[in-house]
């Protein structure tokens, strides 16, 4: 009797592993391929203008938006900005496939964020992009100013400005006016925005916030926390130092750097 020789069973195929979406652990560089991350499905940006992207590009939206607060138009969200850019970048593939929810909003302070924007985000989310705290040290008013002065009074100015606005029924709208800003001079207002971004006010803020975005994450999503560019990197430690109490889910993104290396230009609030 011819015996036939059995062949042993083949092992079950294993699935391959799920592509991590931090690099940074040992184990996952095995296996992580920087090219090809078409595994995203779910990412969100949320913040000020930075993330926005004011000024870059194309505005989205059109005019017939304006009054909704939270759209494209509104909130000066640009086809330029850089979370619009990664999400149409060929290496995470079909932009149609992933749901890309754009939620960052120019002149956006960290309120606004954990009210509308947060809250307004689906949760699992695989990446989560940030970009806040410069409209809360008031950038706007630095770069109004020290550098563009688009409304510069000086002292006997601002008091004229606000006993009109007192006084004066055809002034009313004027009420609301931040009148001292105009009048406070580069200088001053330099140090009122180290002053605000050194308390502990300022920290706890970026706190709660990257607190609440990561909430949203999946298992296995990360959060990227945008710095700010050359021209206005006072946040940036305080902004860091919050990503790294922040734990492991969180990034910080020095984009200090980037503008040296690109020359990229000033974003500012509106």
């Amino acid at each position: 009797m011819a015996v036939h020789p059995v062949r042993a069973a083949s092992p079950t195929a294993r699935p391959a592993p799920r592509q991590p979406l931090d690099p940074r652990q040992e184990d996952d560089d095995k296996f992580f391929d920087p090219t090809d991350l078409s595994f995203i499905k779910k990412l969100a940006a949320i913040g000020d203008s930075y993330a926005a992207g004011i000024g870059a590009g194309d505005r989205l939206g059109d005019l017939l938006g304006a009054l909704d607060p939270t759209s494209d138009w509104a909130c000066s969200r640009y086809d330029h900005a850089y979370p619009y850019l990664i999400n149409n970048d060929r290496r995470l593939g079909d932009p149609s496939g992933r749901n890309f929810q754009f939620r960052a909003c120019s002149g956006a302070v960290t309120q606004d964020v954990l009210e509308n924007q947060i809250p307004s985000v689906d949760s699992g989310q695989q990446v989560v992009l940030l970009s806040i705290g410069g409209n809360n040290a008031e950038l706007l008013h630095v770069l109004n100013q020290c550098v563009f002065q688009w409304g510069v009074l000086n002292g006997e100015q601002v008091a004229l400005a606000k006993t009109a606005a007192t006084v004066d029924k055809e002034y009313q709208w004027a009420k609301d006016v931040d009148w001292d800003s105009l009048g406070r001079g580069c200088n001053a207002q330099l140090n009122r925005t180290e002053s605000i971004i050194n308390s502990d006010a300022f920290s706890s803020n970026i706190d709660k916030v990257l607190d609440a975005a990561k909430a949203k994450l999946a298992n296995d999503g990360m959060f990227y926390h945008t710095g700010y560019g050359k021209f206005f990197d006072s946040p940036n430690e305080k902004l860091k130092a919050a990503a790294e109490r922040a734990g492991n889910k969180v990034k910080f993104v020095d984009y200090d750097s980037y503008m040296a290396n690109f020359g990229a230009a000033i974003a500012n609030p509106a």
